[in-house]
């Protein structure tokens, strides 16, 4: 009778071991095969060939085939369309998304639509551009300050002290504007003397118009510091076409083809590139961890790199300036 007692606990144990490790199996087969949804929202949904997005919504969309994600990417026709963006959002508080991505087109503005969001409790990472007030899980992006210092410190090797110099910025309220400016003039140290910001939209066009208005405005204008792909495009087009491209020190953000191709000029000294790729990538990697273990980084550097003519065509720099896309 003991003995038989004995059988049945033992049997009963390994019944419920068994159950036990079956669900847990089931748990995570199901969790590795599920279909989640997750909507990025970005700045503008037409981006040019050229644009460092065309590689983010890249590495978003591979992302989402390796690890079996459904994505829906929104945004707005333009940039600098900021309450387009705040629209959107706000229309995704009623959504069935398991996570959400933004690329923030202003640093306060959006903040009232991403924090009814995170009332929802739906995961929030952003990429690239960040709100002002701490929200979501987890930034992802360059460190843009950073890159902005060490912009400041290679126009210092080019420039010399108290020369007049320009900074052209993008989107007026941009966490990467005001970022990588804070950086530049904290590597000036006020040992520069700076034009008040121009501001083009985010279009390439706008930039250009601007640089050729201030060159013939400030003929003994020394320096320029473009911060970011558009930007750095349309000045780069307007010192060509003048011929000033050696009186005139421009620094720029971005690696697109036509940047690199004037560099090779000698128009552009140097850029700041960062990793885009990694950037989209990282950016769905991370909203899966979340969804399924509740674990992030609050901050995922994806670094950046100073190109220059010397160094463009190293291995390594090739790797990073032309990723292979999976479309």
């Amino acid at each position: 009778m003991v003995k038989a007692v004995k059988v049945i606990i033992i049997s009963s144990i390994i019944l419920l071991f068994s159950v036990i490790i079956y669900l847990k199996w089931i748990s995570i087969n199901i969790d590795q095969n599920s279909n989640y949804k997750i909507i990025v929202v970005l700045k503008s949904i037409k981006q040019d060939k050229s644009s460092i997005w065309v590689s983010i919504i890249d590495g978003l969309e591979t992302a989402a085939t390796d690890f079996n994600v459904k994505l829906e990417v929104m945004g707005p026709e333009r940039d600098s369309d900021i309450f387009g963006q705040i629209d959107i959002l706000e229309s995704l508080t009623e959504s069935n998304a398991d996570a959400i991505i933004v690329a923030a087109a202003d640093n306060k503005r959006v903040i009232p639509a991403l924090s009814r969001l995170e009332e929802k409790h739906i995961p929030l990472i952003f990429i690239d551009s960040f709100s002002e007030e701490v929200l979501g899980q987890s930034r992802i992006g360059m460190d843009n300050y950073t890159a902005g210092f060490t912009a400041g410190m290679r126009a210092m090797e080019h420039i010399e002290k108290n020369s007049l110099v320009a900074i052209l910025s993008f989107i007026q309220g941009s966490s990467t504007a005001i970022e990588r400016e804070n950086g530049i003039l904290d590597a000036f140290g006020g040992d520069m003397n700076l034009i008040p910001t121009f501001y083009s939209g985010g279009t390439i066009e706008v930039s250009y118009n601007q640089t050729l208005k201030l060159l013939n405005r400030i003929p003994n204008l020394k320096g320029i510091i473009t911060l970011d792909n558009t930007v750095t495009t349309g000045a780069a087009i307007a010192l060509d076409e003048m011929g000033i491209g050696d009186k005139v020190k421009l620094i720029g953000f971005g690696n697109s083809l036509e940047i690199l191709g004037y560099i090779q000029k000698g128009i552009i000294l140097e850029t700041i590139a960062q990793k885009p790729f990694n950037v989209g990538y990282l950016g769905v990697k991370t909203a899966l961890e979340i969804i399924r273990k509740g674990k992030y980084s609050q901050f995922i550097d994806t670094g950046h790199i100073v190109i220059n003519k010397s160094n463009m065509f190293t291995h390594e720099n090739q790797k990073i300036l032309f990723p292979v896309q999976s479309r």
